[in-house]
This record gives C-alpha cells, structure tokens and sequence, in this order.
C-alpha cells in the first residue's frame, strides 16, 4: 500500500511503502537519490552537432558508451563528456 504521497521509504531490510520508515523516521522525499537524466539519440547528435545517423553509425562500430532502456539507446551526460574528451582531436600543426 502506497502513502498518500505514493512516497517508498528505505529501510535496513528493504524498500516498502510508506511516510514513516521501520525504524519509525519520516521518510522525506528528498532523502532518495535522485535520477541521473538519460540522453536520447537526438539530444547526444544535438550536444556533439553531427546527425543522427552519425550517432547511429558510432553505436554500430560501438565508438560511444551507450545503453539501451526499453529497445532506445540512452546516453549518460558523464560518459559522453568524457569520451568526447577521450576522443578529441589533437590540433594538427600548419606547415607555413
């Protein structure tokens, strides 16, 4: 049975329902962790400026750190930042 706020509570034993833990604490929304957001396809092709096939075509060869939730591919903000860090291209120098 869910509270009234449909809060989960933590407890040593496990997650359950409720406003109150086992322990008999309140339960504070706040106190859970929150969601790390997912990149889909379209954000990571719009943060890296390239298309959307690109994208495609690097999860083919498997070049980027991606997942799939539910049959889509989804993208960590961090992994991305650091594979693109990882996978920059180091500045060519110019014969004069």
């Amino acid at each position: 049975m869910r509270s009234s706020e449909g809060r989960l509570c933590v407890g040593e034993t496990g997650v359950f329902d409720g406003t109150v833990d086992r322990r008999g604490q309140d339960c504070a929304p706040a106190s859970r962790p929150q969601a790390m957001p997912l990149w889909t396809v379209s954000d990571v092709a719009v943060y890296l400026n390239v298309t959307e096939r690109t994208i495609y075509r690097l999860l083919k060869d498997k070049e980027i750190p991606a997942y799939k939730v539910g049959g889509q591919w989804r993208f960590k903000e961090q992994d991305i930042t650091a594979w693109l860090a990882h996978n920059q291209p180091m500045a060519t120098k110019r014969k004069s």
